[in-house]
């Protein structure tokens, strides 16, 4: 008798250049792991990989790709290897890639797609760290790099907000804001980021708050985060969705979810949405039969009434089910 199709294995591919705060941001992420076993792969420049001694992992489930790029000569090592962790009885729950800090984290969308295509991973999200402190000092032709490669990113951490100057921050901000439309652009000070922002497989999955879930945003020490989700007995509109992700994508940061349209030959469709860039495609129905969905995004943005609003027009009345909650 055949296995059942698993889900992608989630990726989660890190950027920036040289001194950003790559591996300060993964080691936070760990330590938020709170269960969740994570492989992280750790590419440095150079015949000594001083950053994989520098993430704190607590097993064996870790590859350092030395003395080169992991989008170009260790290229086919990286993909075999990504490839063995998906093919696994237990799977890890996650897989972070920290690119070197000369890398171009574009070249490897190239083998990602491959194993995209094989279902064996899902590319979830592109972060890309920006050192907002030294960015004014880099010559010219390493900005117009760094630039390109944020514009390609879903979410763009601007680290070391804290000590920048409040009027270059802000000139960088609206740079991006020009060069980079289609990516998120949040402040960050030593590489805080909340783990919930990269959510977990399943939508609507409860989970344990960790210490220290916040970014440095804005005039504020603390921000908060909005976590808005919703249950549906009932078939979705398809049509009414695509609106519904548009609104989605200008006020959440990341959302998913496992949804039944009334339409097509597919219904059962997961959901994924980073910044501007959402997806659907078909899956196997869930054990409870029903449509879930979450979203989390800033507090200032997201408005989880207005969500409510928007999510009763696809299934009629909004299920008693359906609870909004706050985060940080």
């Amino acid at each position: 008798m055949p296995e059942p199709p698993r889900d992608p294995l989630p990726v989660f591919l890190i950027g920036g250049f040289l001194g950003a705060g790559k591996t300060t941001l993964i080691n936070a992420l760990l330590a938020q792991a709170d269960g969740r076993r994570f492989v992280v792969f750790v590419n440095d420049f150079g015949a000594i990989n001083i950053d994989l001694d520098l993430v704190e992992t607590v097993s064996e489930d870790r590859i350092a790709l030395s003395n080169g790029c992991v989008c170009c000569s260790l290229n086919a090592d990286f993909v075999a290897s990504l490839a063995d962790f998906a093919r696994r009885p237990d799977p890890p729950d996650a897989v972070m890639i920290e690119a070197s800090g000369v890398a171009d984290p574009r070249a490897l969308e190239g083998s990602l797609a491959a194993l995209e295509a094989a279902r064996l991973v899902r590319l979830d999200l592109r972060l890309y760290l920006l050192d907002a402190l030294g960015f004014h000092a880099l010559a010219p032709e390493l900005v117009e790099d760094i630039v390109d490669h944020a514009a390609a990113s879903d979410l763009v951490l601007l680290n070391k907000a804290d000590l920048a100057e409040p009027s270059r921050l802000e000139a960088l901000e609206a740079m991006l804001e020009e060069a980079a439309p289609y990516a998120q652009c949040l402040r960050s000070i030593a590489a805080e980021f909340p783990l919930p922002l990269l959510l977990d497989r399943e939508p609507a999955r409860p989970r344990r708050r960790a210490d220290g879930e916040h970014l440095h945003h804005g005039s504020r020490h603390e921000a908060a985060f909005a976590r808005w989700s919703a249950v549906s007995p009932d078939p979705l509109s398809r049509v009414g969705f695509t609106a519904f992700a548009r609104l989605l994508s200008a006020r959440a940061l990341r959302a998913k979810g496992l949804l039944r349209f009334a339409d097509g030959e597919a219904p059962w469709q997961v959901f994924h949405l980073v910044g501007w860039r959402a997806t659907l495609e078909a899956c196997r129905p869930p054990l409870a039969g029903e449509s879930r969905i979450v979203a989390i995004g800033l507090k200032d943005r997201l408005d989880p009434a207005e969500l409510d609003e928007a999510f009763r027009g696809l299934c009629g009345q909004l299920p008693d089910g359906a609870r909004t909650k706050v985060v940080g």
